[in-house]
Formats: C-alpha cells, structure tokens, sequence
C-alpha cells in the first residue's frame, strides 16, 4: 500500500514538473517570437502612431513631483506639446525612464544592453567615426529613437500576459485549459504584432488580465461573504490590488477602465449569493449590500488614485 502511494506520488510530481518545464519552454518561444526582427524598421520609424509616440517621448521632460499633479504646467503631460494624446502616459513614461537608464555610460547600463544585444536583440549597432575609426554605438536614446526599448518593454510585457492567461485558464478550468490557452495567445500573430510597436495595447492587456485574474480568485477564495460576513483584511487588500491594476490598464490607455466590470461582477456574487433570496433578512441583505459597496469603493478608489499618479 505505501508502495503504491508513493509511486503515485512520484508520478504526480514527475507530471507536476514537466508542466513546469512545458509552460518555461512556452514563455521562452512567446518571447523569442514577440523580440524576433525587433529593429524591423531600422530606425526609420515608419509606423505613424509609433512615430507620434516617439515624438511625444522626447517631448516629456521629468520634473519635480510636485509640478507634476499640476497639469497645466507639467513637463510630463503631453497636451502641453500635442493638440492631442487619446492614450495612456504609462507606457510612454516607463519606456522613457528604462532608456534613459539604459543609455547612460555606466557600468551595469552597458552590461545589460551588451547582454541584451547578445541574443539577437538589436541595441548596439558597429558605426564609422570621422577619424575613419569602427566603434559600437546605442541604437537607441531616451527621445526621438527610443522606439527600440518601447517594443522590447512591450514584448516583456506581453509575454507576461502569456502567463497571466495561463493562471486564469487554471484558475477557471483547469492546468490543461490554462495551457491551451496560453499556447494560443503565444502564437496569436496580433499579439506578435502589437508586440513590435513601442504603444499601449500590449499594456493594457497585461493589467487588464491581471484584475480579471485576481477578480476570479477573489471570488473563488472568499465566497464566505455569501455567508454575510463583513469584509475582513484580508479581502480588503484583494479588492486594493485588483483597483491598484484596474488603474495601471486605465493608465495605460484610458478605455482600460472597462476591466474594472470584472471585480465589481466577482464583489456582487461574493456578496449576494445566499444573501439574496426569499428567506433573507433585510438586515441580512443590508449587510450584503454594504460588503459590496465597500468593496467596490475600496477598489475603485485605488484605480482611480493609480490612475492619477500614472
């Protein structure tokens, strides 16, 4: 009997670990697919939103935080520079500031662009002096050519949404269906593509998928609410964190927002089931309403505060 047990122990960690091994191989091949040809305009910038937003990028200057919550006259804010800016300032901030690490002349900035360039990502580039002499050069820059850094953020970034998908398809069905399904979004040729713009789509879909996650393990984890419970800590920092990604898609692009349905249907069947029916109290249903009231105002009110800081 203890032979058996432990031979069907021994099966499920061996069937446990190649799943494993499977989903890294899948991240690996999501990756190498969303960063192949990355440079494929060379630098002539011949998508015209991606221009735009390179354009906007060296527009923006950083400042000070305290000049920065006063739009009128933020360095940061792309309607001082542009009639129009219908995205988010998320992407377009973080694809600044990890050029801008990344072009400085130091020791780990130059260590991680070599290591980058050295599996095929184009971010240093052989060019000829005025002196007639060869030496390597950054492909890229904090202003108008940061196009480069905004794809490979965008490929990171998406691939994570490869993972995300898997936790959700698990989360929902099973280990098979969240594989499936990320083997799908893996080579889905739109995601492949959105991949190679520096632009707000493939952030949007990574914050979006990570409040629809967190909404359904919300409600898979706390259906004791149904029990008419008050929200407890616990689930209070699970409705912060679901409204903390609910406003980095909103930052992201503003119709991001959207995603916040997701959390607001995971409050209600949280706190309505077994709380509204024939037999309930009104007390019963006071109570159940609260929950969901405060949950949702909780959520939402980190949203919206993420949303105002990015």
């Amino acid at each position: 009997m203890f032979i058996m047990a432990e031979s069907m122990s021994l099966k499920t960690k061996k069937k446990s670990s190649l799943r494993r091994f499977g989903l890294i191989i899948l991240l690996l091949v999501s990756f190498l697919l969303r960063v192949w040809n990355l440079d494929w305009d060379e630098g002539t910038h011949q998508h015209p939103d991606e221009r735009y937003w390179s354009i906007v990028t060296a527009d923006i200057q950083w400042e000070d935080p305290v000049t920065y919550f006063n739009s009128g006259d933020s360095e940061l804010n792309p309607y001082r520079y542009q009639s129009s800016w219908v995205y988010g300032t998320l992407p377009l901030f973080a694809a600044k500031g990890a050029a801008q690490f990344l072009e400085a002349d130091f020791f780990l900035s130059n260590w991680v662009v070599s290591a980058v360039d050295s599996v095929g990502i184009n971010l240093e580039e052989d060019r000829l002096s005025a002196n007639g002499e060869m030496y390597v050069a950054k492909t890229f820059n904090s202003g108008f050519e940061v196009q480069n850094i905004g794809r490979l953020l965008a490929a990171l970034i998406d691939t994570g949404t490869v993972l995300f998908t898997y936790f959700l398809g698990r989360a929902l069905f099973s280990r098979t269906a969240g594989l499936i399904a990320a083997t799908l979004l893996t080579f889905a040729p739109l995601h492949i593509q959105y991949s190679h713009f520096h632009g707000a789509e493939p952030w949007v879909t990574f914050f979006g998928t990570a409040a629809v996650l967190l909404s359904v393990l919300f409600y898979k984890s706390y259906r004791t609410l149904g029990n008419g419970d008050p929200p407890k800590r616990r689930e209070i920092i699970q409705a912060l964190s679901i409204g903390f990604f609910c406003g980095l898609a909103g930052a992201s692009k503003f119709t991001g927002f959207i995603v916040f349905t997701a959390p607001v249907f995971a409050f209600a069947l949280a706190t309505f089931t077994n709380n509204w029916n024939n037999a309930t109290s009104r007390a019963r249903r006071s109570e159940a309403f609260l929950s969901f009231m405060t949950l949702v105002s909780v959520s939402g009110l980190m949203a919206i505060g993420t949303f105002r800081i990015f």
